[in-house]
């Protein structure tokens, strides 16, 4: 799970520095990389932190955690709104680091099953 962190961490940079290239403005690609990568972080703990669990608790966990990601989207759309941001990418970092996230973690589970396979 580090490892795809470390992926997102990096993906994000390169997020942030294309956000300040195409619409010229930093403080929007910052609060989409943050939206991102605290879902990502939120999504990444939930999972280790189920699978400590019974099944029935996990799944139970699981949907705790769910509405904990969508207040923490939520209260960071209404603070940028509040701030003036941009909040369109801020909920266009989310979307992607979602995506991102979901890729990093099939390529990470192929590579476990490749490695269990020799």
């Amino acid at each position: 799970m580090r490892q795809i962190m470390i992926r997102q961490g990096l993906l994000a940079l390169v997020a942030i520095l294309a956000g300040a290239l195409v619409w010229h403005t930093i403080a929007g690609a910052l609060w989409g990389a943050l939206a991102g990568l605290g879902d990502s972080g939120l999504v990444l703990w939930g999972i280790a932190r189920g699978m400590r669990k019974t099944p029935e608790r996990a799944a139970a966990y699981m949907r705790r955690m769910m509405f904990t990601r969508l207040a923490y989207l939520l209260f960071l759309t209404l603070l940028s709104l509040k701030l003036q941001g941009q909040t369109a990418l801020v909920l266009l970092g989310f979307v992607f680091f979602n995506v991102t996230l979901l890729v990093h973690m099939a390529v990470c589970h192929i590579e476990i099953y490749k490695t269990k396979r020799k």
